[in-house]
């Protein structure tokens, strides 16, 4: 695949990533009111959510239009926008993320958080070893104590915590 084809790939994941942040934005603006509360709560973190995707989003689309215009027209051929490899590992993926929401639920966050983390850097092929490791022992920990906290979320009791 060439770069042509990863920069169009690119191009629309933008766009679609936008349409679907204005949707989810709007439906949480309809179906969740924030009347008298204040700060950081679960109900604010839907607008969060929505404010993140739209800034990637444009960054994305942005960056990806950019290089797109720098493309010489020669190198303009039609490619596949993913190959063969790459679709096969949509499947793998996604059984992954069910196993991780069961063993959520049964295992407890921490624990699946940090190997769900640590399968999903593995299989994008992570270069950064070390990097890779504070992630996945820093990050669970961190996002626990945003939602529990902060955001005074409750997750389901489980085996281990």
């Amino acid at each position: 695949m060439n770069s042509y084809s990863k920069i169009k790939r690119d191009l629309w994941f933008g766009v679609l990533t936008f349409c679907f942040a204005v949707f989810f934005g709007l439906s949480s603006v309809y179906t969740i009111r924030l009347e008298g509360e204040s700060g950081i709560t679960s109900r604010t973190f839907p607008y969060i959510i929505t404010a993140l995707l739209l800034v990637l989003s444009i960054l994305l689309t942005a960056g990806a239009a950019r290089r797109l215009k720098d493309i010489p027209a020669q190198e303009k051929t039609y490619q596949p926008m993913f190959s063969r490899a790459e679709l096969t590992r949509v499947p793998v993926f996604l059984i992954t993320l069910v196993l991780y929401v069961f063993s959520f639920i049964y295992v407890g966050f921490l624990v699946s958080t940090a190997a769900y983390m640590a399968f999903l850097l593995w299989f994008m092929h992570a270069k950064n070893k070390l990097a890779s490791a504070l992630i996945v022992l820093l990050a669970p920990g961190l996002l626990w104590f945003f939602f529990t906290k902060v955001m005074e979320i409750n997750f389901p009791e489980a085996l281990l915590l």
